[in-house]
């Protein structure tokens, strides 16, 4: 059993509680630097958080930016709505609003980019919304 955790490494997970935040337990950890997966909530729906840090307390200014867009959430949910419905009707769909068409199930901080994922009800399809300074930046699409 030892040579395999040698060779795998250990299955069990830090866990960080930061006092703004909550609760995270790590996914990965590449030397000092560790993803860190919590909760937050945005737009009223709670979704998973991924943040990077270390053992001891999540990155400092991604956390910053996250607090900044949580602050902003009413200014930028216009901005997501607006980038959803281009993507939506360049692909000949209509669009309403987002809340009919998707879930919102993740944010994410890692590299200093603040990025926010709705996944499409009707094909799962993933939306991906890229902000910088609580602005919508651009979009993606993935399969």
């Amino acid at each position: 059993m030892g040579l395999l955790t040698g060779l795998f490494g250990s299955s069990k997970k830090g866990l960080l509680h930061d006092g703004e935040l909550g609760d995270f337990t790590e996914l990965t950890h590449h030397g000092d630097v560790m993803t860190w997966k919590g909760q937050t909530k945005v737009f009223n729906e709670t979704i998973s958080l991924y943040m990077s840090g270390n053992s001891d307390r999540l990155n400092s200014s991604e956390k910053t930016k996250l607090l900044n867009t949580l602050k902003n959430e009413a200014v930028i949910e216009p901005q997501i709505n607006e980038v959803l419905r281009i993507q939506y009707e360049q692909g000949d769909k209509e669009y309403s609003n987002w809340q009919t068409h998707f879930n919102c199930i993740t944010m994410s901080t890692m590299n200093n980019e603040v990025s926010i994922t709705f996944e499409e009800k009707e094909s799962l399809y993933h939306f991906n919304v890229f902000l910088l300074n609580s602005k919508v930046v651009g979009a993606s699409i993935d399969s």
